[in-house]
């Protein structure tokens, strides 16, 4: 659609392991990313 697109794998991570694994160290990336992409959004509607 036009818009930028980020794809990040986590081998051996099935679909649900933010809500299911969150407490494993080795994922704990996935929430970084998330809230980078969540800051940086934000400060474009700025």
């Amino acid at each position: 659609a036009g818009v930028d697109a980020t794809v990040s794998r986590y081998p051996g991570a099935n679909h649900g392991f933010v809500q299911n694994f969150s407490w494993i160290p080795e994922y704990y990336g996935a929430f970084q990313e998330t809230s980078g992409f969540l800051n940086r959004s934000r400060r474009r509607e700025s």
